[in-house]
């Protein structure tokens, strides 16, 4: 039986406007949590958690352990007009809260993965990154006319990205944090959802690697100035590279000429000859979202294309398929309903995932 433990976060009036909960656990078991601010869902959470709430006036959270004690950090944070402030969660003194960081000005906010680390973009283009136990501000950065930044998994990485006029002017820049030193730079032309964040790493931070034109580039984590090694991919779109381990990388490759589109699985470390450990390939796919498991065993593809066949979408259609690394499995997976796909999760244990999909009335499971 679980062993259940409650509280309560009490809002204080001003600060309804965004109320965030972080929770950090010693251990990768499953936890259960439900709140009242989403009566509705039961999730099945990995290590940590970050959940915002909108307009509550507490929030009531219900905690279920399975088979072992644990340890929580729980941290709540506010952002309001006159700032961002971070405070301790439960037990309080005098049933107050502590505050930890008062009032910070920031138009926006991001915890590194495993929650170690806080990004704040205050309102003079300045970049602050605070060490989240002691609350303290670790480096800050100046860097003119950035559109975007985002922190590593583990926040030891501050990856930017520049508007710039020319390609002689690197403009996507991974900083190292502690030294505030630029350890890695290249040129994007542009940034999209799909290309962003440019360097991706995987959840301990031992793989990196960007998609470049045809081809996948793999850096070395212990040394970037020793370049990278590459992947031969033609015509690769997309990538997304596994958390937990950082085995392997999905790449997808768009329907060209009569050849159908493709998402390839490979295997991390190989050559640049290397072949696909797993294949899928389908037809009226021109986007994909890739969603990999705990363990880096499965991939979820939401393959989508811009107009539906079927006439029953403006927004055109997108189907589910499943692949796993050892070319196992390959194929769609059935859904109960006809209609779009508009959301994939996997649980912490890697073994089940959810899907959100559906016409009008949505259907999950």
């Amino acid at each position: 039986m679980p062993a259940h433990t409650h509280f309560s976060l009490p809002v204080p009036s001003r600060q309804r406007k965004g109320f965030y909960v972080v929770l950090q656990q010693t251990n990768t078991y499953p936890l259960n949590l439900s709140s009242n601010c989403n009566s509705s869902e039961l999730l099945l959470l990995p290590v940590n958690l970050d959940l915002q709430f909108k307009c509550p006036s507490s929030v009531n959270l219900q905690l279920a352990s399975y088979g072992c004690h644990r340890h929580f950090t729980i941290t709540g944070d506010f952002r309001e007009p006159e700032g961002y402030s971070l405070w301790d969660g439960p037990p309080f003194n005098n049933g107050e809260p502590r505050v930890k960081l008062a009032k910070v000005p920031c138009s926006t906010s991001k915890y590194s993965e495993d929650g170690s680390r806080l990004m704040v973009i205050k309102p003079d283009s300045k970049i602050s990154i605070y060490d989240c136990s002691s609350s303290t501000e670790i480096r800050s950065f100046e860097i003119p006319n950035f559109l975007a930044a985002t922190l590593s998994p583990r926040g030891t990485y501050l990856q930017t990205f520049q508007k710039v006029s020319t390609p002689q002017e690197k403009n996507v820049v991974l900083w190292n944090i502690e030294t505030g030193t630029p350890v890695y730079q290249l040129f994007q032309k542009s940034m999209s959802r799909t290309t962003w964040p440019s360097i991706r790493f995987c959840s301990d931070e031992s793989v990196a690697c960007r998609m470049a034109t045809n081809e996948i580039q793999f850096l070395d984590t212990g040394d970037f100035s020793k370049g990278f090694t590459k992947l031969r991919i033609p015509g690769v779109a997309a990538i997304e590279l596994s958390k937990t381990p950082g085995s392997h990388v999905a790449a997808f490759v768009a329907e060209a000429k009569g050849i159908p589109a493709s998402v390839q699985i490979f295997a991390c470390g190989k050559d640049a000859q290397a072949q696909p450990v797993a294949r899928k390939s389908f037809f009226r796919c021109s986007t994909v979202q890739l969603v990999w498991n705990h363990g880096s065993t499965g991939l979820l593809i939401v393959a989508q294309s811009d107009v539906d066949a079927t006439n029953q979408s403006y927004y055109g259609e997108s189907k589910l398929h499943y692949l796993t690394t050892d070319g196992a499995h390959e194929g769609s997976v059935p859904l109960r309903k006809e209609g779009p796909v508009h959301e994939v999760r996997w649980s912490s244990t890697g073994a089940e995932f959810a899907a959100v999909y559906g016409c009008i009335l949505l259907a999950l499971s």
